[in-house]
């Protein structure tokens, strides 16, 4: 999950996890990744959600979103 953008999404209830919802070009970059054996995106998804992403998996860069 690398290089991967977006926008961080939903918490869980713990804030251990949260949603993340890709940007168009991870989704694209994710779909068309060979060692992508996980995520099954659709050719006509402009963004795909990745689900409970552990909150150490994820940084943030717009200091606003802290």
């Amino acid at each position: 999950m690398r290089l991967l953008t977006g926008t961080v999404q939903q918490p869980n209830r713990t804030r251990s996890r949260f949603d993340f919802l890709l940007d168009e070009a991870s989704t694209e970059r994710l779909r068309r990744d060979p060692s992508n054996t996980r995520f099954r995106v659709a050719d006509g998804e402009k963004r795909y959600r990745l689900a409970k992403v552990p909150a150490a998996c994820i940084e943030l860069t717009d200091p606003a979103d802290s």
